[in-house]
């Protein structure tokens, strides 16, 4: 039994000198190898803060003209796209009868000036009553008042422009019987436009009265219309949420028409400092955005605020300051705190 008993105790021991042999692992042996990374700095960069508009062209004044007396149609000066000065007639309705009433008007105004004047002489002689003076006036102005409205009715009967622009619509022929009302040439002063656009309700407060707009016209690749903001809407569109604006764009040579469709940008913001990285290095997932950044060789990750796209960069607005090292490599196989190797920072340009 005792030869049992140290019999066990010797192998126990020899166990136990057998594992003294051999090393103990270390910490070093289970840490989490360092993932090779490049990194880039986040960088300082001086731009122009904009907000989008999509709109339309529109006639800065058009002028709807109609007839304003009955009578066949006469003549017609003008047709369609052809340009026209204040004042420049268009359209003649036929003024025959109504001329021939107003000479019986004028003779009848005649007749009852020379009543009146003949009156009044007698009655300060004593001749004729007062209640007679006043009757041969009261036929004198009215009279007048009868060859006036003639008179109004053969000058309407000559369509003018009220203003200097071009012609987008004519709706009479010579010969057509025009009443009161009946369209008959639409006129818009062309020479400046009105850019008429929407901006989204978040970004109303940064647009003012004055502030610089550029657009572009799928009429005219690479042309840039320019203006600025002249009209805001006193509300927003319900339906949309956003609010229209409208900028006087110049177009005296007319290349413009009214009705292009426009893409612009309202300029509010000149030479604001801001921070930047390559649209690469951020990731993005249920509407959080998150860049690592280097921290004493961990990646740390952090949560920004996206701002404009600059061609490959992208604003971070908040998150990131100017020369912190952002990761840029090995995204997918980093999570916050995992150790990292920084190979050699990517050049950037300036």
């Amino acid at each position: 039994m005792a030869t049992r008993r140290l019999g066990a105790e010797l192998l126990v021991l020899a166990i136990a000198l057998g594992g003294c042999g051999r090393s103990a692992p270390s910490a070093e042996s289970g840490a989490v190898p360092a993932v090779p990374v490049r990194v880039v700095t986040a960088r300082a960069r001086t731009v122009d803060r904009t907000v989008d508009v999509v709109g339309a062209l529109v006639a800065n004044q058009e002028a709807k003209l109609a007839a304003e007396v009955d009578g066949q149609v006469k003549e017609v000066l003008v047709d369609l796209g052809d340009r026209v000065k204040a004042g420049q007639v268009l359209v003649r309705i036929d003024t025959d009868l109504p001329a021939a009433s107003l000479r019986e008007a004028e003779v009848r105004f005649r007749n009852g000036v020379g009543d009146a004047e003949r009156a009044e002489r007698l009655r300060r002689e004593g001749v004729t009553s007062e209640q007679e003076t006043d009757r041969l006036r009261t036929t004198r102005d009215a009279a007048r008042a009868a060859r006036d409205v003639l008179a109004l009715r053969v000058e309407r009967a000559t369509v003018r422009s009220p203003l200097a622009g071009a012609v987008t619509s004519r709706s009479v022929d010579v010969g057509d019987y025009a009443r009161v009302g009946t369209p008959l040439v639409t006129i818009v002063d062309d020479r400046v436009l009105r850019l008429r656009g929407e901006v989204a309700e978040r970004f109303v407060p940064e647009i003012q009265i004055g502030q610089e707009v550029h657009g572009e016209v799928d009429a005219f690749p690479g042309l840039t219309v320019r203006g600025r903001v002249a009209r805001l809407n006193a509300a927003l569109d319900p339906k949309n949420r956003s609010l229209t604006l409208e900028a006087e764009i110049d177009n005296s040579d007319g290349r413009l028409r009214p009705g292009f469709f426009v893409r612009g940008t309202v300029l509010t913001q000149r030479g604001i400092t801001t921070v930047s990285v390559p649209a690469s290095v951020v990731q993005s997932f249920a509407g959080v955005s998150h860049v690592y950044v280097l921290s004493d060789n961990v990646a740390r990750s952090r949560e920004i605020q996206l701002g404009s796209r600059f061609e490959d960069d992208v604003e971070i607005v908040s998150g990131v300051v100017a020369g912190e090292s952002v990761i840029a490599s090995g995204l997918t196989r980093i999570h916050d705190g995992s150790p990292v190797a920084v190979e050699a920072p990517a050049a950037r340009n300036s």
